[in-house]
């Protein structure tokens, strides 16, 4: 059976930036939070029992591999446009290709190798490779936050290297508020540690059809944010220590809601005005019309505080 060298090996010369791995278990302090967070009980995209599937391990996976990739491209805490997050611009397309390569490097080598729908972060933290932060976000060691996780489950049976909580956190955020003080939508709550997701700018627009998020009523609030949000991340001191790996797949366009934009850090109102025609989904257009036109926002039918 193929050992974790071999695997860690292979991992580094394709480009993964961080691995880890843990004796495969259910997500128990996950599943207690999600039972209390009833907020994340009736989203429409993804069902309760869907979260709920996510906390538990299938059955036959003995290992849980956990990958980690930078996908920072350049900040997005500038002026010139409507901005588009790091993860939408480069997240899938760097991770996706590289966990496929590792999973069938683990197939090719007798082994199961299932991609899995777990808690990626708690994931993450159980192998070892960062911590939490205030922002709720996942700080992958000497990587900072805009990195991509996947997790892949195998019956091959490691070696153990110790046990790590679900939730790390570090001694930084504990006296830092700057991500609660910048977040446009005041999503994340005084004490940090949580996020309310259906308010989160980066929810809002990445799932513009959800009948329960929140959209903020003022067009300011939306910081010019054309799709996701990194306003609690561009702000993090972490992140400024961040060693950054440059590496990331960047196609030269992106395809948000039917609308083909260039894939840009800033893109300007002009193109968006444009091509804002070719979108599919009413709650994204009227969040198009309320980020370049702030006067067609203000009476919208669609907000809900």
């Amino acid at each position: 059976m193929i050992n974790i060298d071999e695997i860690r090996d292979f991992s580094r010369r394709n480009g993964i930036h961080a691995i880890g791995w843990f004796a495969a278990d259910d997500f128990s302090q996950y599943m207690e939070t999600l039972c209390n967070r009833i907020d994340y009980h009736e989203i429409d995209y993804r069902p309760l029992s869907v979260f709920i599937n996510a906390g538990h391990i299938p059955e036959g996976i003995r290992t849980v591999i956990v990958l980690i990739m930078d996908y920072f491209v350049e900040s997005s805490d500038q002026s010139g446009g409507c901005r588009l997050s790091n993860y939408a611009r480069a997240c899938w397309s760097t991770l996706v290709p590289k966990m496929e390569a590792v999973a069938d490097f683990l197939k090719t080598n007798g082994c199961r190798a299932e991609i899995l729908d777990i808690p990626q972060r708690a994931a993450a933290c159980r192998a070892g490779l960062g911590f939490i932060g205030r922002n709720t976000m996942f700080y992958g060691h000497g990587l900072g936050s805009y990195v991509g996780i996947a997790s892949i489950g195998t019956n091959a049976l490691l070696e153990e290297t110790g046990y790590w909580p679900e939730r790390i956190t570090h001694p930084q955020c504990d006296k830092c508020d700057r991500c609660i003080s910048a977040c446009p939508a005041g999503a994340i709550p005084p004490d940090g540690y949580q996020i309310k997701p259906l308010r989160c700018l980066s929810f809002v627009n990445r799932h513009p059809d959800e009948t329960l998020r929140i959209m903020p009523r003022e067009s300011e609030q939306l910081d010019k944010w054309l799709y996701g949000c990194e306003a609690c991340q561009n702000v993090c001191p972490l992140n400024n220590e961040a060693n950054h790996k440059h590496e990331a797949v960047v196609p030269s366009e992106i395809s948000i809601e039917g609308m083909t934009i260039p894939n840009t850090a800033f893109v300007p109102e002009i193109t968006i005005k444009s091509r804002q025609d070719l979108i599919t989904s009413p709650g994204y257009r009227e969040y198009i019309r309320k980020l370049i036109d702030k006067d067609s926002g203000q009476n919208s039918a669609l907000h809900n505080l």
